[in-house]
């Protein structure tokens, strides 16, 4: 019976001691499957947290060229605008300085020009000069006469009178008797037809000056 008693006891604690060893070893096991989901879920945070990173820097990075581009489009209106003030100052300096020409003695000679260089455009016989106030005082029968011997010898034979109608505006309009055909010799139609080389010639003067 002692020895029986002895023998269960001895068992016993042997079961015991296995059980308490796999007991420790599943606890372990468990230990490690917890430490490595830990390790894992750290290392997926701490990539969530680079992609979040990552992808704020990317967005920065983003708003930053839009508003540089912003910026730089913003300057470039602002040049062109200033450049435009400037043509346009430019333009009306040319204009006034057109209507000091006016009092100036070589103004007949211009006047001259302008009839002749109508006269050649407008092909017909019978001519009418429409101007202002201030070039009629210069058209007299005298002048026209020496436009209409200029445009003989050039090989145009016209009559050239003033018209009734009154343009305030310096130069001279050349009309076909019939009113059909012109050609518009005034100031604003001069500076109209040369204003695209105008523009460019100041333009290239105003970027030499910047880069002087």
């Amino acid at each position: 019976m002692t020895d029986y008693a002895s023998s269960s006891d001895i068992l016993r604690r042997e079961i015991e001691a296995q059980s308490e060893e796999e007991a420790a070893g599943i606890l372990d096991q468990a230990r490690q499957d917890a430490e490595r989901i830990l390790k894992q879920a750290a290392g997926d945070a701490a990539s969530d947290r680079e992609k979040v990173l990552a992808g704020a820097r990317m967005q920065a990075d983003t708003e930053r060229k839009r508003v540089l581009s912003g910026v730089q489009l913003e300057i470039k209106k602002q040049r062109l605008r200033s450049r435009e003030e400037m043509i346009e100052r430019i333009f009306a300096e040319v204009r006034n300085k057109l209507q000091e020409f006016r009092t100036r003695p070589g103004y007949a000679d211009f006047l001259h020009t302008c009839i002749l260089e109508g006269g050649m455009a407008v092909d017909q016989d019978d001519l009418k000069l429409i101007c202002g106030t201030m070039e009629r005082k210069i058209l007299k029968p005298a002048f026209l006469r020496t436009v209409r011997d200029a445009l003989a010898k050039l090989g145009r034979s016209c009559r050239l009178e003033l018209d009734d109608a009154t343009e305030e505006e310096g130069g001279v309009l050349v009309v076909s008797a019939d009113g059909r055909m012109r050609f518009d010799n005034r100031f604003s139609a001069r500076i109209r037809r040369k204003e695209q080389a105008l523009r460019l010639a100041i333009i290239k003067a105003l970027e030499d000056q910047q880069e002087s």
